[in-house]
């Protein structure tokens, strides 16, 4: 079988679709995308298109990798083959391909994240060198009624920038975050300080009819209980969905504790080229 890779970007947007849909059909979990989906997920993710790769088998349209890169850093925004060629070792080496492209490209560190249910996928990257360094959640939960709440408007909000800013001692390790995802809608988003007698933690959110939507939150060293308490006053009651939350973060203990449910989980893995 004959085989070669070449840049994602030399695809037409239709192609680019319909590449990324067959590479995920009967994925641990389904994505399917439309033209315009497809353009606002790689505006969305900060996807480099250049850095990016698909591969061909005998002629067809194979699989993707999809990247992003900040400076000397690299990440996964997708990685799959067709369902005809899988099984077969062209997923090993297509993505062997990626890491010597990556390289030769400058990238020091990359890093992908992972479904926990995928185990294929996820002994192809510990086959090939790389480490666990974090798991990150989708929870679901409620925050706790609470009849000392204060009113919202005397906690006034901040941009989700000035949020940052405030909160730069809880930066997250791994290279993308959930930041693009929460700049890409920086107008929809709303954030707020988490406050004792300095700020000790900030949070990021959106609102889906009733259910908050938690993009961002950074909590102070030693201020988990403070924050969440603090969490739970200015959301009395309030149902919510929390992305990106990093195994890592001691705040996340509280959640679990107070009954949050955990939707999805997977692994953040890294390899240095």
């Amino acid at each position: 079988m004959s085989y070669r890779i070449y840049s994602f970007e030399n695809l037409s947007l239709s192609e680019q679709t319909e590449c990324f849909n067959r590479s995920f059909e009967d994925y641990v979990i389904s994505v399917q995308l439309t033209e315009s989906q497809m353009e606002k997920r790689e505006k969305k993710e900060k996807l480099r298109l250049d850095l990016s790769l698909a591969c061909e088998i005998d002629g067809q349209l194979a699989g993707i990798c999809l990247n992003g890169r900040n400076g000397p850093l690299a990440y996964c925004g997708g990685f799959g083959i067709y369902k005809p060629f899988r099984g077969q070792g062209f997923g090993k080496r297509f993505f062997i391909d990626v890491l010597s492209f990556l390289r030769e490209n400058g990238i020091k560190e990359y890093q992908l994240e992972v479904i926990c249910e995928n185990t294929a996928a996820y002994l192809l990257y510990k086959g090939l060198n790389f480490l666990d360094f974090d798991q990150v959640y989708v929870l679901e939960g409620r925050f706790r009624e609470n009849d000392d709440c204060f009113r919202r408007e005397d906690d006034p909000p901040v941009s989700y920038l000035q949020m940052l800013e405030k909160c730069s001692f809880d930066r997250s390790e791994r290279v993308w975050g959930c930041s693009p995802y929460v700049l890409s809608d920086l107008s929809g988003i709303q954030a707020m300080l988490l406050k004792a007698s300095a700020p000790i933690g900030g949070i990021a959110y959106t609102e889906l009819e009733d259910t908050l939507c938690i993009r961002d939150l950074r909590v102070k060293a030693d201020c988990e209980e403070n924050a969440f308490a603090s969490l739970n006053r200015i959301f009395s009651g309030r149902k919510a969905t929390f992305y990106f939350a990093h195994q890592s973060q001691p705040i996340i203990r509280r959640f679990l504790d107070s009954e949050w449910q955990i939707l999805h989980r997977q692994f953040a893995m890294r390899r240095f080229l």
